[in-house]
């Protein structure tokens, strides 16, 4: 990663963190069905000063349980056109736990499907090119 990729990477996440308004983060659980973001996250994730505890899962059914079994400071679904695994994924785990600090992310392009996840219970919305990092 370059290191206006990793600057930009480093922007993202801390404009994240600072959406939850819950200080320090110590944990962080991904929720993404495609490998190539997970990787991409991965790759900023652990440059973090801390490097925050991160678990990636792939489905809203792994997301619950994780969620469940060890709830993070904060928890990140990735939104796309082409897969409703992401906004599944935050309507399970908002049904089961409605106080769950979720962070919707993905592209612009993909901003009404980002708002429509949104109302359902995330804590907030990031915009990302993952390209930038």
């Amino acid at each position: 990663m370059s290191e206006n990729g990793e600057l930009a990477g480093h922007a993202f996440i801390l404009q994240t963190f600072l959406l939850t308004g819950s200080g320090p983060v110590s944990s962080v659980l991904v929720c993404d069905d495609r490998p190539e973001v997970r990787d991409g996250l991965a790759d900023v994730l652990t440059l973090l000063p801390g490097s925050p505890g991160i678990i990636y899962v792939s489905n809203g059914f792994a997301l619950v349980e994780q969620y469940t079994r060890n709830p993070p400071d904060i928890v990140l679904v990735g939104i796309h056109r082409g897969s409703m695994t992401g906004a599944e994924a935050v309507t399970m785990l908002i049904k089961t736990h409605p106080d769950a600090p979720v962070i919707v992310f993905g592209v612009a392009e993909d901003s009404e499907l980002l708002a429509d996840v949104f109302v359902r219970g995330a804590r907030g919305l990031v915009l990302w090119d993952p390209a930038k990092g």
